[in-house]
């Protein structure tokens, strides 16, 4: 917007200089142009150009298909999870929904401004109210067979 207004600055005062040098046309009283002329004609430029800009982005940005976002839930509210969540939260395409952990002691907590939501049993409640719902697993030190049995529960195939 800063270059809006310095280019139709140069504008105005180019158009002044060549109004006055080059056909000499005179400033103030008498038969010339009017002192308020060069400032109310900046203003009119600046209101021109911005609102005609404004009214482009405006039109392309809506007829610009958006892509649906993906809801992303992450398991595990541990180091791994919450730098998860803090690199996740720069992607414009996703949706953090919340973070998502078997000790109830974490409920209700926020790690990284998302909210620990509950144990496995809150993902069939979400899953319910949002589609398609990915779950994101940062529980490095969990055994083989708890894994699978969370895989099993989260209806993935292992």
């Amino acid at each position: 917007m800063l270059s809006i207004i310095y280019a139709s600055g140069i504008f105005v005062l180019l158009w002044l200089l060549t109004a006055v040098f080059l056909l000499h046309i005179s400033l103030g009283s008498g038969h010339g142009i009017p002192r308020s002329a060069p400032v109310l004609f900046w203003i009119i430029l600046i209101l021109t150009i911005g609102s005609s800009r404004q009214a482009a982005r405006w039109l392309l940005l809506k007829t610009i298909k958006t892509t649906p976002k993906k809801n992303v839930l992450i398991y595990g509210a541990n180091r791994l999870g919450s730098e998860l969540a803090l690199s996740l939260s720069y992607d414009k395409n996703l949706r953090l929904l919340g973070i998502i952990d078997d000790d109830p002691v974490l409920k209700g907590f926020y790690i990284k401004d998302l909210e620990v939501l509950g144990d496995r049993t809150v993902i069939e409640k979400i899953r319910a109210t949002t589609s398609p719902l990915e779950v994101l697993l940062t529980l490095p030190k969990m055994h083989s067979e708890q894994r699978k049995e969370l895989l099993k529960y989260l209806q993935i195939d292992y």
